[in-house]
């Protein structure tokens, strides 16, 4: 089982205080079709506290303004991450404001943000645990192997959790593990950090520096070693000296105990790999395992953490980075400031926010990922291979996989909105009349508008005309998916996987397609959009509050309660932006 392990920044902590800084000191040892979306960010955008709490603007993809009511909610001041924890296909931050904010998978409860005012975390495989702050109790999630979640009373500063137990720190540095991990008779001395492997543990003692390890004795550390950090894969170890020189032991297979020579700040190991990162923020990797998780290049942190398939680093100001596998958007650092955002129908998305365009889904090495720097993006959509976006100069840019989809861009044409599918593009310029082509759109004819509704599913598009005439064009298109019930005039338009969806005329929704394998569409309510993935749909209403329903066997039918201002499903995700911060909340297999 892979070991990850969690970090601490170096440096200053703004904003937290009092017991709550104290402890952190402690712990450091040493689709919807009409797209709701908000018109302008406003003088300082979401990272501006003053931004003005009145309700929000809203823009669809035809260029009208409405003001969605009920949406007057405290904008949140911006957050910095201070502690990270990694695990099996998610991650944790501990803030600056004592705030955990974990995404990644949706299972296991892993991904619900706690309650309450934490100080310090630590993830590993299908688990994570805190410590509060200022009681300094301890309280894990995820799934419960060995009593896990049954932790020890008492007041701590820190928590390490490994493959085979997990052991947290009291305020004066006294040793207490749980969860299949025993300490040895007499114990164990005072300590400076603690990290657990699979059935056994190693600290740095706290007067001294040394290191010992308990509970295997193949896991001995050389006699005498000393250091300021210890850290533990499933069968080896490694330790850090005050100089920044790294030294392993155990399982050697695949070089896992062959770390690089040099002076490094921070280190953090996996089952298969190490990392280290140095002064200048340049990260290095090492064992077996390396593949996507050592970055392609310097990343620019200070400290790190390693999951099961993905890494992330913290920078100084506390900004998190993360690279390798991000199939279930674990390597995907949490976004505010969003303006627009479209998921594929294959757990891959895009978000424009002020500062930027970024994707996320896959693996963080897919071309997909390398985004071209727009401005002012005004229409995004994203399939699995590539994405495209219409920037402020209303000209296509188009990344990742350069299929079909993307070439034969008509030229000479000012666009407004655009919608993808797998292998095929649509477009309305801003004269109204709607474009095709790529393999699902083959001898595609322009189409006058205006074009008031458009989207994509994996391999249909749906789109309706300012008469309310229903377009279903695509590979995938035709029978029941572009046919919805009789007497149902719709007025917004969403396409699923192999699904449709639509807002009607009297403010109702419904869905069709192959056998509506979409269940329990409401009956009443009034919705301003949907979404559709495979078997689930979302809708958002007026007031900004969301419903889902269909299938929800990975919670992707089960939004957590806010305001909102845009919503986009897939397959078995959901995501939506909240109007406070206008952040990016996911749920489902997966969140963030």
């Amino acid at each position: 089982m892979e070991r990850p392990s969690k970090v601490h920044v170096v440096g200053r902590t703004p904003g937290l205080t009092g017991a709550a800084l104290s402890l952190v000191l402690l712990a450091g040892g040493c689709d919807p079709t009409l797209r709701l979306a908000p018109a302008s960010e406003g003088a300082g955008g979401a990272n501006d506290p003053t931004l003005p709490n009145d309700p929000l603007p809203w823009v669809d993809d035809t260029g009208s303004m409405d003001t969605a009511p009920d949406t007057d909610v405290p904008v949140v001041p911006t957050e910095h991450f201070v502690v990270l924890g990694t695990g099996d296909g998610f991650t944790c931050g501990l803030t600056d404001r004592g705030r955990i904010d974990c995404w990644g998978r949706g299972d296991l409860g892993l991904t619900e943000d706690p309650e309450g005012t934490w100080s310090d975390l630590d993830a590993q495989g299908t688990w994570w645990c805190g410590v509060t702050a200022p009681a300094g109790e301890l309280r894990c999630r995820g799934e419960d192997l060995g009593n896990r979640i049954e932790v020890p009373q008492g007041t701590f500063a820190s928590v390490d959790v490994g493959a085979g137990g997990a052991c947290a720190l009291g305020l004066d540095g006294a040793v207490t593990c749980w969860a299949g991990l025993t300490l040895p008779d007499p114990g164990v001395p005072a300590a400076s950090d603690v990290a657990v492997g699979d059935g056994f543990a190693c600290l740095v003692g706290a007067t001294a520096g040394t290191v010992s390890c308990f509970g295997r004795e193949e896991l001995t550390p050389p006699a005498g070693l000393t250091a300021v950090q210890v850290q533990a894969g499933s069968d080896h170890a490694c330790a850090r000296s005050a100089a920044g020189a790294i030294t392993c032991w155990g399982e050697a297979a695949g070089g896992r105990t062959a770390p690089p020579a040099g002076a490094w700040v921070d280190m953090a190991l996996a089952d298969a790999v190490g990392c280290a990162v140095d002064g200048s923020g340049d990260v290095t990797c090492w064992g077996p395992g390396v593949g996507d998780r050592d970055p392609a290049d310097s990343v620019g942190v200070d400290s790190l953490a390693i999951g099961a398939d993905h890494g992330c680093g913290l920078q100084a100001d506390g900004v998190v980075r993360c690279w390798g596998d991000d199939t279930r958007f674990q390597a995907s650092t949490p976004l505010v400031g969003v303006q627009t955002f479209d998921l594929s129908h294959r757990g891959v998305g895009c978000a424009a926010t002020k500062s930027g365009l970024q994707c996320f889904g896959g693996t963080a090495s897919d071309p997909v990922h390398a985004v071209p720097a727009l401005s002012g993006v005004t229409s995004l959509a994203a399939a699995n291979r590539y994405a495209c976006a219409v920037g402020a100069d209303q000209a296509i840019s188009c990344w990742g996989d350069d299929g079909s989809a993307q070439a034969g861009v008509p030229a000479g044409v000012d666009w407004s909105q655009i919608a993808v599918t797998e292998y095929g593009l649509c477009a309305v310029g801003v004269d109204g009349a709607l474009r095709c082509w790529g393999d699902d759109f083959t001898g595609f004819t322009a189409l006058d508008g205006p074009w008031t509704s458009l989207d994509g599913g994996f391999a249909h598009l749906v789109g309706l005309d300012g008469a309310g005439n229903l377009l279903c064009e695509g590979r995938d298109a035709g029978g029941s998916r572009c046919s919805p019930p009789p007497g149902e005039a719709l007025v917004s338009v969403g396409a699923g996987t192999r699904v449709s969806c639509g807002v009607t005329d009297e403010d109702g929704v419904v869905c069709f397609g192959p056998d509506v394998p979409i269940t329990n569409v409401p009956e009443d309510g009034t919705w301003s959009a949907v979404s559709a993935g495979k078997n689930h749909a979302c809708g958002l209403r007026p007031d900004g509050s969301l419903t889902c329903w269909g299938l929800d066997d990975v919670g992707q039918a089960s939004p957590p309660p806010g305001v909102y201002v845009d919503v986009d499903v897939d397959f078995d995700t959901s995501c939506a932006i909240r109007a406070s911060d206008r952040a990016l909340v996911c749920w489902g297999a997966r969140a963030r």
